[in-house]
């Protein structure tokens, strides 16, 4: 069997909830089910580092932040860093990359002649983030090991061009990435003017597509890395798609109307603002709109994966693909009573996202994994799985016999960073949240969590003050801080002395001076 090609296909701000392969009997997936009914499901994958641009470069790196270096939004992925792509380049793959990356600093268009990003320099005071104005290519230039590079403004707006959209719309500077003409916000019932054959979900396919009938005649395997930037936020999806689920039929989650007070964490969602907490502001119908037109959304994005899974099919090189399908982290689609990311948590809405693999020349089908996964196994396990000998270090542990049915678990627990504010572990229905860190110089120290998944997979109920629970919470306190000193985090110690600050309800810029006394 000649090396498998490799078809690593994600989606943004996408929860493991938004599939009928992960349970839901309203969405209509079948892109997204036919590769679970033909691979893997894997039931427990977490991102390892949150929100989009860490959790983007730990899934093409196998690094946590601390080691990849993107610890904040629009930092610049040096090149010098071992990704998936250089990798498999290294042994002879054809790499491509189409869609978002968000790694070459801010995609949005600027005012200045070069794109605007930032580098992160470690201090005394912990992360200290540099902002430039030259030198990012943004989304519009080759990086990370990735040869073909179909991305961004310049791309999919000289597409935008060749079309018969209105001249408003092609002339919109702002067009494209996730400004998708949107008609109005998302407390509203929304579509985008987009048309479903001319939104950038379409054209990236479109381009997919390309790349896997050019490789029809070649000898040379490919890894094609497809990112799309739906569903996220605004929630427009094009027409039809937008009124393809009734808001008769979506159910509020039973945490929605729990938010904050059930959770006695005052505070802590401070920071979402009304915004994000929608069950202050927003009626039934507003929340269950959103649902609705986010489900449209991902189905959207569905049909335009089952277009490329048939180019793979069409080519004859769908059997021999290795095929991954995940998301960088999930939304909290009205859990908790809000909507998009939130800064200082663990939700599972927003760390456990989908994960499934696919290859029928080589791997089972209809398989599910119920242990638990990371982002910072993705690496490893393609790597493992193409017999490329990795040429650089990861975090991670290679599934690949998990996959293979030889082994029935490749962890017991996970770890995850949480925006350098909180860090999250999970080990079997418990998750804990340490919320202590360091963020812009100044010492971050909220109320911790704890939830037993088993018995309250809504979280929330938290027992992490709970008398009965105090050893639980030291113990599982405490691997957290262990698992920052052993993996080489470079305020591991700074963080474990916020561990034991007071708890504050805000940033409280007393607590470096504090940490600093006692360094």
């Amino acid at each position: 069997m000649s090396q498998p090609n490799i078809l690593f296909i994600s989606t943004d701000q996408e929860s493991v909830s938004l599939s009928g392969c992960y349970g839901n009997t309203l969405i209509k997936t079948p892109a997204r089910d036919s590769i679970a009914q033909n691979g893997m499901r894997f039931d427990n994958h977490y991102i390892a580092s949150f929100p989009c641009c860490p959790s983007r470069a730990t899934m093409i790196t196998g690094l946590f932040p601390h080691h990849h270096g993107v610890v904040d939004q629009n930092i610049v992925l040096e090149q010098s860093v071992e990704t998936l792509g250089s990798q498999l380049k290294r042994a002879g793959y054809a790499t491509s990359w189409i869609g978002k990356s968000h790694l070459g600093g801010w995609f949005e268009p600027h005012d200045e002649p070069t794109c605007p990003h930032s580098t992160c320099e470690m201090t005394d005071m912990g992360y200290q983030l540099t902002h430039q104005t030259g030198g990012a290519g943004g989304e519009d230039y080759a990086l990370n090991g990735f040869d073909n590079w179909i991305s961004g403004w310049t791309d999919y707006r000289n597409y935008l061009q060749t079309t018969d959209l209105p001249d408003e719309i092609k002339r919109d500077r702002w067009v494209g990435g996730h400004a998708v003409m949107e008609t109005a916000r998302d407390s509203e019932h929304a579509y985008s003017r987009l048309t479903a054959e001319h939104h950038m979900a379409h054209w990236m396919a479109d381009e997919a597509i390309k790349v896997i009938e050019g490789a029809k005649e070649s000898e040379q395997p490919f890894c094609l890395k497809l990112a799309f930037y739906a569903p996220h936020h605004p929630v427009a999806p094009p027409k039809p798609y937008d009124t393809m689920y009734s808001i008769d039929d979506i159910e509020l989650p039973e945490s929605y109307a729990a938010g904050t007070d059930a959770k006695n964490m005052p505070g802590v969602h401070a920071e979402c603002g009304h915004n994000r907490h929608v069950a202050s502001i927003w009626t039934d119908e507003q929340a269950k709109g959103y649902l609705a037109r986010y489900y449209g959304y991902v189905s959207y994005t569905d049909d335009q994966m089952t277009r490329v899974l048939e180019a793979l099919k069409a080519t004859g090189q769908h059997d021999n693909t290795i095929i991954v399908f995940t998301s960088d982290h999930g939304d909290m689609l009205c859990e908790q009573g809000m909507i998009y990311k939130h800064p200082y948590c663990g939700y599972d809405t927003l760390m456990k996202v989908p994960m499934l693999v696919q290859w029928p020349d080589g791997l089972p089908a209809g398989t599910v994994h119920a242990g638990l996964s990371s982002h910072v196994d993705i690496v490893p396990t393609l790597l493992a799985l193409a017999e490329v000998e990795p040429s650089a270090a990861s975090d991670g542990v290679s599934l690949a016999d998990v996959l293979r049915g030889s082994a029935d678990s490749a962890r017991d627990e996970i770890f995850e960073d949480v925006y350098n504010r909180g860090y999250m572990t999970r080990q079997g229905p418990w998750k804990f949240v340490l919320n202590a860190g360091l963020t812009g110089g100044e010492a971050v120290r909220k109320l911790d969590e704890l939830y037993n998944l088993e018995t309250d997979p809504g979280e929330v109920s938290n027992l992490a003050g709970k008398p009965e629970q105090a050893a639980r919470v030291a113990e599982m306190k405490e691997r957290v801080l262990e698992w920052l000193a052993t993996s080489g985090h470079p305020y591991a110690d700074k963080i474990r002395q916020a561990a034991e600050l007071p708890v504050s309800g805000a940033l409280n810029r007393t607590l470096l001076r504090t940490l600093n006394r006692h360094t």
